[in-house]
């Protein structure tokens, strides 16, 4: 990356700098980045987890079927293997009540 100015001698050999469109297009591209990436953070910064209260599936009322699952279960593997509305918490977030948790 050196340049000669027309000698061969090394007192005169002097460094190619970079050119200004090089320069100001590297500026642009990091300034561009920059807003980006802060944007990108500030937005996820902004996300809300729902409310642990906060129900959306289950607050319809239960079948007979349904109701009956826990003493099939428990006819089936034995009634020290089957809890019943047991509160169960999730591996990210959340917890919930299993109407029936059959365990080994």
């Amino acid at each position: 990356r050196w340049q000669s100015s027309g000698s061969v001698a090394a007192a005169e050999l002097k460094p190619k700098g970079w050119s200004t469109g090089v320069v100001v297009a590297a500026g642009a591209a990091g300034l561009v980045g920059g807003i980006v990436v802060s944007n990108e953070d500030a937005r996820l910064r902004n996300l809300v987890l729902p409310s642990p209260t906060s129900r959306a599936c289950c607050d319809v009322q239960l079948t007979d079927l349904q109701r009956g699952l826990a003493k099939q279960l428990e006819a089936i593997v034995g009634k020290d293997h089957v809890s019943c509305n047991k509160v169960l918490k999730g591996t990210g977030c959340g917890k919930g009540t299993a109407l029936a948790y059959v365990q080994p």
